[in-house]
């Protein structure tokens, strides 16, 4: 029976390509959670605007106007801080499909080696046993060749 001499090695291989994808993959739904989360900050930002124009057309009031002032500071270093963080996990994303890349490719080599190694076992196995049957036959000495009913079949 074929035994591949790598096996533990390409079962590892295999568990850090599966690891990789899972950690590729908390990094792309951390990107979107970021994303999701500028999106909110938008919006936020439009409503403020609309207030803000609305605030200007009447009667001004000092407090609302300086408390409008701070949320859309607020509100601009909040997505200042989350393109920062955008960036930071863009950045770690990238590495985590380079990961994987190196993982597929890795556990693809080794697939290739087995594959070569079993079709290398399987042809040593054809040949051993062909020369099993060749030992035999010759063991045995000729085969009797029946043609005619009144001829004893063994002939040369």
């Amino acid at each position: 029976m074929f035994r591949f001499r790598f096996e533990t090695l390409i079962r590892l291989r295999q568990s850090e390509r599966d690891t990789a994808r899972g950690a590729l993959a908390e990094a792309a739904e951390a990107l979107d959670r970021i994303d999701r989360q500028r999106q909110e900050l938008q919006r936020q930002r439009a409503g403020v605007d609309r207030i803000s124009r609305q605030m200007r057309s009447g009667m001004v009031i000092v407090d609302n106007l300086l408390s409008h002032g701070r949320y859309v500071t607020q509100l601009a270093a909040e997505d200042a801080g989350l393109v920062t963080a955008r960036e930071t996990i863009q950045a770690e994303l990238n590495r985590r499909q380079l990961r994987l890349a190196e993982a597929i490719t890795e556990v693809k080599r080794l697939e290739l080696l087995r594959e070569r190694e079993q079709r290398t076992w399987m042809l040593e196995q054809a040949k051993k046993s062909q020369a099993s049957m060749d030992e035999l036959a010759a063991r045995r000495g000729p085969i009797p060749v029946f043609h005619d009913a009144n001829r004893s079949g063994w002939e040369n």
